[in-house]
């Protein structure tokens, strides 16, 4: 019986011999790695479980090989076993068949429901052997790319949505968030591997098969340009450490933290604002002689988020943007519920809106103006929560229809707010303004930024 282990090579070296075309057996040339003292240059990893029916893997390993022809000058070789038990025979010696087949430059492990399963070989003996050998070697598992950042020499590609339990397991073992080039297929119900033939406006990722394969040839010409441009005399980069933000895929939320910071900003903006607010009566910005001071915070406000947010990589500058907007959003409504249950009268502006004095005010009609503020207020606080939800679980997976949503809650809530400031002649409305502006633009940032390149850092 002839066993369908093969390698493939690309570029005019690949010479292929269809031995029995019915059942998909492939025998290759074998040629190195196009670095010295390594077997491969791409090693395949997946669950054998994953390859039947449409045979996903074998299309994926085909179409990757045909963009890798037309990515390097050089030739690629890629190492890709489609023997039906999952890797090696039971009867092979497992550490000396690896110790030469894990000898490449790059792993890509098929990531799907099956795969992140401790019992089966794909897990075992390939993932989590070459995730310790790469960390032994010369190079180290992560590598520093020409363009300076850091990128892992396991390049994941994730054909399904994984379980709470599986992705703890693979971010366990990485020791980090995973970071993935996807091709998945979502739709209302629908959580399947990517098709070269799927519609992407059918698809929640607006994803296309084409470009995904791009994308994955592109990240590994990235990897093995880092790797030819390492120096040998300087010591291996073993498993660099980064902090969470320096990823481009959609990481696991770490509630604790999560909660800290945001109780931590929610202080800090409840304080800071209650005291403006307060100081409104000293410090009255509707009066013309004040306007001044007026222009010199509001630019000042916008400079300060500029210069914060500005160094951040495109995608990340837009989730951020969207976190200060989603956050001023709780917080507007806050300060309006929060004034209702501090003040006896109503605000100096709407009396001045209605032409009276406060001790006119009828205590029905302040007890009118009040629910109305708190009618505002909590309306505020609900879109606030609301669009942070969407914005730390849809959104941070990849739906570009969570992300509408969002930009229209915050759009008519703090539109709706803009608007009536504006018509009592409250110059604050500017403040409103600038949170619909600044969702707006975060929307469009995180629109542009592309949550597949594998140097790209990641959101938090």
């Amino acid at each position: 019986m002839i066993r369908e282990g093969t390698a493939t090579k690309c570029g005019k070296a690949s010479l292929a011999i269809r031995l029995a075309r019915k059942r998909s057996i492939f025998l290759y040339l074998i040629v190195p790695s196009i670095i010295p003292r390594y077997e491969y240059d791409i090693f395949i990893s997946y669950r054998h479980k994953d390859n039947k029916g449409e045979h996903w893997v074998t299309e994926f390993v085909n179409a990757l090989r045909t963009e890798l022809e037309s990515t390097f000058k050089e030739d690629i070789s890629i190492y890709f076993d489609e023997n039906p038990h999952d890797g090696l025979l039971e009867i092979h010696n497992v550490d000396k068949s690896l110790e030469g087949k894990l000898r490449c430059l790059i792993f890509i492990p098929i990531i799907s429901q099956t795969y992140c399963d401790p019992k089966s070989f794909a897990w075992l003996h390939e993932f989590c052997a070459f995730n310790r050998i790469a960390k032994e070697d010369k190079f180290g598992r992560d590598i520093r790319l020409n363009s300076g950042n850091i990128a892992s020499r396991i390049l994941p590609i994730r054909i399904r949505d994984l379980d709470v339990q599986d992705k703890s397991l693979i971010e366990n073992e990485l020791g980090g968030p995973l970071r993935s080039i996807d091709f998945i297929f979502k739709s209302p119900g629908v959580n399947r591997s990517l098709l070269p033939v799927d519609n992407p406006e059918k698809n929640f990722n607006k994803t296309h098969y084409r470009d995904q394969i791009n994308k994955v040839a592109n990240g590994v010409k990235e990897i093995i340009q880092g790797l030819m441009a390492f120096d040998s005399s300087a010591p291996p980069m073993k498993d660099v450490e980064r902090p969470a933000k320096m990823d481009s895929s959609f990481p696991k939320i770490e509630y604790r933290k999560l909660l800290k910071a945001t109780f931590i900003a929610f202080m800090v903006i409840v304080f800071g604002g209650y005291f403006l607010l307060n100081s409104v009566d000293i410090i009255d910005l509707s009066n013309t002689e004040q306007n001044s001071l007026r222009k010199f915070i509001f630019p000042v406000l916008l400079l300060a988020i500029v210069i914060f947010v500005a160094r951040y990589p495109t995608r990340k500058m837009g989730f951020t943007l969207m976190q200060i907007a989603t956050i001023s959003v709780f917080v507007n409504g806050l300060m309006a519920l929060l004034y209702t249950l501090t003040h006896s009268s109503v605000p100096t502006f709407h009396t001045d809106f209605l032409q009276m004095n406060k001790e006119d005010v009828s205590d029905n009609l302040v007890n009118l103006d009040f629910a109305l503020i708190r009618t505002l207020g909590t309306s505020l606080m609900a879109v606030g929560i609301g669009t942070w939800v969407l914005l730390h679980t849809f959104i941070k997976q990849g739906s570009y229809t969570a992300l509408y949503a969002f930009v229209i809650m915050i759009t008519l809530a703090e539109g709706n707010d803009a608007a009536q400031m504006y018509a009592l002649r409250l110059p604050l409305y500017m403040y409103t303004v600038a949170v619909v502006i600044m969702s707006w633009i975060g929307a469009i940032l995180w629109w542009k930024g592309d949550p597949n390149l594998i140097s790209q850092n990641q959101v938090t």
